[in-house]
C-alpha cells in the first residue's frame, strides 16, 4: 500500500510537467541474436497522446545493445514529445530503463538538451551505418 501512495504522490507532484520514458531491450533464443527495443513515452496527466515505439536492433547483437538502443530512441522520442507536445508546461523527463546507471554515466558529460539531440544523431548514424 506504501508503494501505491508514492507512486500516487509522485504523479501528482509531477502532473502536467512531466514525461514518463519506459524503455526495454531484449534478444530472442539466447545470450547472442536478433534483438529488438521498445520504448513508451507518457506525458503524466497533460491529455496529450501516449507514444510507443519498437525497433529491431539487428540478429546477431546482445540484450545490452538492444537495452542502449532502446535508451537512444527514448531520447529521440522524449526530445519530440517535449517539442511537439501542446502543453508547453512539460520540460522533465523521467526515463526508467533496466540499465539506467550506463544512461547516467553517458549524460554525466552532457550539459543541455542540444548536446542530447546531438549525441543521439550521431548515435543514429553510427548505428544505422552499422546495419
Amino acid at each position: 500500500m506504501r508503494q501505491q501512495q508514492t507512486v500516487k504522490k509522485f504523479m501528482k507532484q509531477h502532473s502536467e510537467s512531466s514525461v514518463l520514458i519506459f524503455t526495454d531491450g531484449s534478444v530472442c533464443n539466447g545470450p547472442v541474436g536478433s534483438g529488438a527495443c521498445a520504448v513508451v513515452v507518457f506525458p503524466i496527466g497533460a491529455n496529450e497522446q501516449i507514444f510507443t515505439m519498437t525497433s529491431a536492433v539487428g540478429t546477431k547483437v546482445n540484450s545490452l545493445v538492444c537495452e542502449i538502443n532502446g535508451i537512444i530512441l527514448a531520447l529521440e522520442m522524449g526530445i519530440k514529445c517535449i517539442h511537439n507536445c501542446k502543453n508547453k508546461k512539460l520540460s522533465r523527463v523521467y526515463m526508467f530503463s533496466v540499465i539506467v546507471s550506463v544512461l547516467l554515466i553517458q549524460l554525466s558529460a552532457i550539459q543541455n538538451l542540444t548536446d542530447i539531440q546531438m549525441c543521439t544523431k550521431n548515435y543514429s548514424l553510427q548505428r544505422h551505418a552499422a546495419q
